[in-house]
């Protein structure tokens, strides 16, 4: 009969530790869920900041860009490489007072009117890279010479600032790499070279005076 309740005793027992270990397990999984939970939320905070911080400094080079022609009486534009890896731009001055020569016949006219563009490192001392994480989906411009409706979505595209305190009215459109849906704009106003952040996709038909 003792033998028999020892027996139940040491079954009980060893079905409350089979239980706690149990919850053991369990507290261990979820804590495990929360750390990845916390990592994966600071990599998603992380990028949003790497992206607003690359739209600012873009706000803020557009500004400073457009000061800098303004006061040197230098036709000024912002380039582009959208095809590198990051990408990345730098600022560029010209002595002629459009960005391209008005000519469709002879291509080395206008050729020459690019090549008439030289790296300026006043504002940047060299070219500034994008986060890896971040990417520039497409550039839309309205210069003095071109169609509102005129996007640069290639390999390169530039920005321009004239002598006259004017400069292209642009939609820079930003999104990080690893999610497309979470697109951000950058809106460069014509008249004040200031740059305005939205959180979403914003045409640059929508940011033209009726």
């Amino acid at each position: 009969m003792v033998t028999e309740k020892i027996l139940a005793l040491k079954t009980y027992s060893n079905q409350i530790k089979s239980q706690g270990f149990s919850l053991i397990e369990i507290l261990i999984v979820l804590a495990l869920l929360a750390g990845l939970v916390a990592v994966a939320s600071s990599q998603i905070s992380f990028r949003k900041e790497n992206l607003q911080s690359a739209l600012r400094s873009m706000a803020t080079l557009s500004r400073e860009v457009k000061h800098q022609s303004k006061s040197r009486q230098t036709l000024f534009r912002i380039r582009f490489d959208l095809e590198s890896t990051p990408q990345r731009y730098w600022i560029e001055t010209s002595n002629q007072d459009s960005p391209k020569i008005e000519t469709d016949e002879d291509s080395s006219d206008e050729n020459e009117a690019q090549s008439s563009f030289q790296k300026d490192t006043t504002l940047l001392k060299k070219e500034k890279l994008l986060p890896e994480n971040v990417i520039i989906n497409s550039i839309t411009t309205l210069s003095q010479d071109k169609s509102p409706n005129t996007s640069q979505e290639e390999k390169e595209a530039y920005i321009y600032y004239w002598p006259n305190g004017l400069n292209d009215s642009a939609v820079i459109l930003v999104s990080t790499k690893s999610s497309a849906d979470s697109l951000w704009s950058l809106v460069i106003n014509p008249l004040t070279g200031r740059g305005e952040l939205f959180k979403k996709e914003i045409k640059l038909e929508e940011t033209l005076s009726p």
